[in-house]
């Protein structure tokens, strides 16, 4: 309390602390990570949809929206929530499943103070939300903006419901603003919004864990869950030396795509009880 005033932890309460931890600057990632491979020879095709993937010979070819036709020895398929559906069209079938999850951001009403990441074990009660109608409980999260001290983004953990990509909302659903509304009022001092809610779309598979393989001509990176972006140059890494057949000195049989799929809220119910 006297490192991060802006929280408020009852005495007693259990509490984590990892020095660790740290803050992604994702828009500055991102910008970089696209400078990088221009400066290495890619061209970026913006705006531009893969309609399908087909295998040719030993190689592939993609379609896309413009008429375009590509080959190539290897095809590298990153696309998030649309994964499934365009990973079908090569023949591949995996249990890739797109929720629609939002964000609020806010910030401290008096004077500013930094945050840590904050991650709450507690809980909300999830009972009536679309997603899970069982009286379950989802892990709220905070994320400071280091760049803004006493500014904050935070959601619920995978707590919307499944959607078609290209034919969901993009309105904010009221009820879990409210709910997450009512769990930040008890963690920290008073807060105002910083900016609108977003919504934004998670890729899910059945046990939460990422999909790293490589299936003839293609390979699948799908770092699912919303834990993906913290981990980009590393499995960038990985899909890259997947594609050009480079040994891996890692073990990567609980990414495969061909795995044993278990079910996540088992793990979760366990963390809850």
């Amino acid at each position: 309390m006297e490192r991060w005033p802006g929280l408020v932890i009852a005495p007693g309460t259990p509490v984590l602390l990892q020095e660790q931890g740290g803050v992604c600057m994702a828009e500055r990632t991102v910008r970089a990570q696209a400078r990088a491979a221009a400066d290495a020879g890619a061209t970026m095709r913006e705006e531009t949809v893969v309609l399908a993937i087909h295998r040719r010979g030993d190689g592939v070819q993609l379609t896309t929206d413009r008429g375009d036709r590509y080959t190539a020895p290897v095809a590298v398929v990153t696309a998030g929530p649309w994964a499934g559906p365009l990973l079908r069209t090569a023949g591949i079938a995996l249990p890739l499943v797109p929720s629609f999850e939002q964000v609020t951001y806010c910030r401290l009403a008096g004077e500013p103070h930094p945050f840590p990441t904050i991650i709450d074990w507690s809980g909300v009660s999830t009972r009536g939300l679309p997603s899970d109608g069982d009286g379950s409980t989802k892990t709220p999260y905070a994320l400071p903006n280091p760049e803004e001290p006493g500014s904050i983004k935070m959601a619920l953990d995978r707590s919307g419901p499944d959607v078609d990509p290209d034919a969901r909302s993009f309105e904010p659903d009221p009820e879990r603003l409210a709910r997450l509304a009512g769990w930040a009022s008890r963690r920290f001092l008073p807060l105002v919004e910083a900016q609108p809610p977003e919504t934004c779309l998670y890729t899910n598979t059945p046990d939460g864990e990422f999909v790293l393989d490589r299936l003839g001509p293609i390979v699948v990176g799908s770092p699912c869950s919303g834990h993906g972006f913290k981990f980009a140059p590393l499995i960038g890494k990985i899909l890259a030396d997947m594609a050009t057949g480079t040994p891996i000195a890692l073990r990567l049989e609980a990414f495969q795509a061909g795995r044993a799929w278990r079910e996540r809220h088992i793990v979760d119910r366990a963390f809850d009880a």
